[in-house]
């Protein structure tokens, strides 16, 4: 329970610290006061926030379909069975992934990737860690794009 408390009183500090800045980076048509607060809350560390932000930011410069790009990410965790939480996580897998073979990709892609990872067949019986899951694709199937 104290955890819990704890934990509350980061993402809190989180959400006071970033709110506001993420707010006037991004028009509210791309992403909403509602979504930046899941998204603070949902994120681990400042080091994912940062991460999420930075791709979130290069889509909004990147496609003039600013509504339907910023919700991208929390369509395609809707219509998974994962939480905002391991998505994230996920993306993180996917950037180190990225990073460490000196390349890199559209976040569309990369959230695209990551939901058809959600359908796999290998996840049909088991049901793994999204970020366990994009991991294993990852390694045995790689990235093209």
């Amino acid at each position: 329970m104290v955890a819990n408390n704890i934990s509350r009183l980061r993402m809190s500090d989180l959400e006071t610290k970033y709110f506001e800045k993420i707010r006037l980076s991004f028009p509210e048509k791309f992403i909403n006061d509602r979504q930046i607060r899941l998204l603070i809350n949902s994120c681990p560390d400042q080091e994912h926030l940062h991460m999420v932000v930075q791709y979130l930011g290069q889509l909004l410069q990147s496609n003039s379909d600013q509504k339907t790009k910023g919700a991208l990410l929390f369509e395609l965790c809707d219509e998974s069975h994962y939480d905002l939480a391991q998505w994230i996580e996920a993306i993180k897998v996917f950037k180190d992934y990225l990073d460490k073979e000196g390349r890199a990709t559209k976040f569309e892609h990369l959230l695209e990737y990551i939901g058809c990872s959600c359908e796999s067949p290998e996840n049909k019986l088991l049901k793994y860690r999204l970020p366990d899951l994009v991991d294993k694709m990852l390694t045995e199937y790689g990235y093209v794009g």
